[in-house]
């Protein structure tokens, strides 16, 4: 059983029709299209812009990460600088410098300067000290700077013993508050522990840079260091390495599997100064990016802050995806889908017209029948003439009244009508037919004599029936005014019928009479 009735369902078709069939609905899905396709812009902004952050971020944590891992190798290295210490009573500086030599710093720990050891000292042991260094062949050695201080600690070993770490020896880093308070930390907790930002006492006035060491205690062997009396007591000296920061992070980078396309900014979250950055000015860095990543380091006992800034190019630090791709893809397939519609509403509207078409079809069919079963009925004679091409059609009832003279819907040209039409009746009836086309009468009407087909004139059908001819215009044409519009050797067509003229009287000629 139908939920609805035939009726409704034919209703609904054609309210959807008639829908689908508005002009406004293709201007309407393209006011939709564009809005659509700004919104699945935004969206893929916004992911692009997150995936650009998850980019950045991963990057960055692998730079961070990356500076940990050498942070370890260069710990790994004092670590055993430490050991040899530890399992000698004393090392002298040959085999410090083949352990240092087989470390091979050079090639396997760019950015390291050295790797050093430094003794503590007390006021009462620096001659002894001096003058034993002296004797293995450094002449000029002295601890400086001069001046009475509690602890001193020395550089006496640093390797490669070259250059610019000649200038080192035997300076007192304890005299230094920076380098005094790593190495009490490194003192105190037994582990290792950066500096803040220093100048090396190995640069020059060439390529300048920031600076770091890293200290690593070492304590006498056999002593306890459990708590932190014991560590101090304890005591012995520290092995150390100084950095060169640019050379550092430089070399960091390069080690890295993919190199970095980020703009980075190393500061001390402490001091917040500045350790190192790619750019050339700094606070132009932080003023031009809006995206960046900032990641926390635990280094050395010291809080590192790395930022990392995407570069000029934006959205493409890895391979970001653009959004316009799908921006793009979006707008071809609504462009697609606006071409169906309107393809669609071209169709409907197609096959509106052709219905139209065929009902007009129709009904002019019908109209035709029934002016043809009038005809039929009364017997009426019609003709139509082509004035352009001098022709008449003539219906079959013509048969009946002038005895087969004619066939029935064959053209008849104006010479063959001229040869069965009275002279002095065509004669006069182009005379009317000129004052009519010269507009000088409102109608043309002619009483003309036709040949019969057994040779006699007749003046229309039998007397007594009381027919004749007649041509009329339709009473909305006007011939005159058709010409002036169509020109000469445009169409014309006059049409007519046989009519009953029952006005004259039963006593008069009955003559074959045309008027239109």
């Amino acid at each position: 059983m139908p939920l609805l009735p035939p009726h409704a369902g034919a209703a609904f078709t054609a309210r959807l029709r008639r829908w689908v069939l508005q002009p406004w609905l293709v201007w309407l899905w393209a006011a939709l299209a564009v809005v659509l396709v700004v919104w699945v812009w935004h969206l893929e902004e916004r992911a692009a812009v997150r995936q650009e952050h998850q980019r950045l971020d991963f990057e960055a944590e692998e730079i961070a990460l990356a500076l940990a891992q050498r942070l370890r190798i260069y710990e790994i290295a004092l670590r055993g600088g430490r050991g040899l210490l530890d399992a000698s009573r004393g090392v002298s500086r040959a085999e410090w410098r083949r352990y240092v030599d087989n470390l091979r710093l050079e090639s396997t720990h760019p950015g390291v300067q050295g790797l050093a050891f430094a003794p503590v000292l007390r006021p009462s042991q620096l001659a002894q000290h001096e003058r034993q260094v002296r004797a293995e062949g450094l002449a000029q050695y002295a601890v400086h700077p001069p001046g009475p201080r509690d602890t001193m600690v020395p550089i006496v070993y640093i390797e490669p013993l070259e250059g610019r770490n000649q200038r080192a020896v035997g300076f007192d880093m304890f005299s230094e508050p920076l380098r005094r308070e790593a190495m009490e930390r490194a003192r105190d907790t037994g582990l290792p522990a950066m500096t803040g930002r220093v100048v090396l006492l190995q640069e020059t006035l060439h390529d300048p840079q920031h600076g770091f060491l890293i200290y690593l205690p070492v304590y006498h062997h056999g002593l306890p260091t459990e708590t932190l009396e014991q560590r101090r007591a304890a005591l012995r000296g520290f092995v150390f390495s100084p950095f060169r920061w640019k050379d550092f992070m430089q070399g960091t980078l390069a080690g890295m599997k993919q190199p970095s396309r980020l703009e980075l900014l190393l500061s001390d979250v402490a001091t917040q100064d500045l350790l190192f950055s790619t750019a050339d000015d700094p606070q132009h860095l932080l003023q031009k990016h809006g995206w960046s990543s900032t990641q926390e380091l635990a280094l050395g006992q010291r809080q590192w802050r790395l930022q990392a800034f995407a570069p000029d190019d934006g959205m493409s630090v890895a391979g970001a995806p653009r959004s316009w791709p799908v921006a793009l893809a979006t707008l071809l397939v609504l462009g697609f889908v606006g071409v169906l519609l309107a393809a669609i509403q071209r169709q409907l509207r197609w096959s509106q017209w052709k219905a139209e078409q065929l009902q007009q079809e129709l009904a002019l069919r019908e109209q035709n029948w029934r002016l043809q079963s009038v005809i039929d009925g009364t017997l009426a004679a019609t003709w139509e003439w082509d004035i352009p091409s001098a022709q008449l059609m003539l219906n079959g009832h013509w048969s009946r009244h002038l005895g087969h003279v004619l066939d029935e819907q064959v053209p008849v040209s104006m010479r063959r009508w001229k040869e069965i039409v009275h002279p002095q009746d065509w004669q006069a009836s182009r005379v009317l037919l000129q004052q009519h086309f010269a507009g000088q009468t409102p109608f043309y009407e002619a009483m003309l004599r036709v040949r019969h087909s057994d040779g006699h004139w007749v003046w229309g059908v039998e007397p007594r029936q009381g027919h004749h001819l007649a041509g009329t215009w339709p009473a909305a044409v006007d011939v005159r005014h058709f010409f002036r519009r169509h020109g000469p050797g445009a169409d014309a067509r006059k049409a007519g019928t046989q009519r009953d003229d029952a006005a004259r009287s039963a006593g008069d000629d009955w003559r074959g009479f045309c008027r239109f």
